[in-house]
């Protein structure tokens, strides 16, 4: 019988199924890569859900004919072990932690200890190339909102928060998550297709201080 799969429209060349948990998502979508599907060009997991992408020349039927119903074997090691993270972080940097602790009801030090204590899990990689949203956020540190100015830059290795998820953000952007350490490392490179952040993968953070952060700064993750 294996899993059902209820697919959704998204725009006029995707689909999208929901699915239980985050960890089922990057399983499934590990097993539709392996099936081959005609036409599809991309297979991604985000969250609680998967969608699949296809190319409407490379299709001989209907695209949304090629999609599932239902789908097996998603215990025959097609799927991708994930990898384990240490990232840096020096909470001193954090440009709005004092703003953050005080909203929060907590100490610069109770923020830092709860943040780099916690398990995070890659969610979803979107919004710009190597920005992976981190899901397990500690309850402590769970509520806020987005800021109310966003910033109309933020810098490369800023490590922020908003409502239940973090985040280091890999290249200047701008941004209204509240930032909360910097990490000295590069999370990204895109000239060389240097992503290490995927879907699934596990991070934890590190707090370092600033003399510590000088000496890493420019290595990769």
């Amino acid at each position: 019988m294996g899993l059902p799969l209820v697919w959704e429209p998204m725009g006029e060349l995707a689909a999208m199924a929901r699915l239980e948990s985050e960890d089922l998502a990057v399983r499934v979508a590990a097993r539709l890569r392996g099936l081959g599907l005609p036409g599809a060009i991309d297979v991604v997991a985000a969250f609680e859900s998967v969608a699949v992408y296809f190319d409407v020349s490379d299709c001989l039927t209907p695209w949304w004919e090629a999609l599932p119903k239902s789908i097996d074997d998603l215990d025959e090691g097609v799927v991708r072990a994930p990898a384990h993270h240490v990232v840096p972080v020096c909470y001193e940097r954090g440009e709005d932690s004092v703003e953050v602790a005080r909203i929060l009801g907590i100490t610069l030090e109770r923020l830092a200890e709860a943040h780099s204590s916690a398990k995070f899990t890659v969610a979803a990689v979107g919004f710009c190339p190597g920005f992976a949203y981190l899901s397990g956020l500690p309850e402590l540190l769970r509520g806020l909102d987005r800021r109310p100015q966003p910033r109309a830059r933020v810098e490369p290795g800023s490590v922020a928060i908003t409502g239940a998820m973090s985040a280091v953000y890999p290249s200047v952007r701008p941004g209204g998550w509240w930032l909360i350490g910097r990490t000295p490392l590069t999370i990204v490179d895109e000239a060389e297709g240097y992503f290490p952040l995927q879907v699934g993968d596990r991070v934890r953070f590190r707090a370092v201080s600033p003399s510590e952060a000088r000496h890493l700064e420019g290595q990769r993750l």
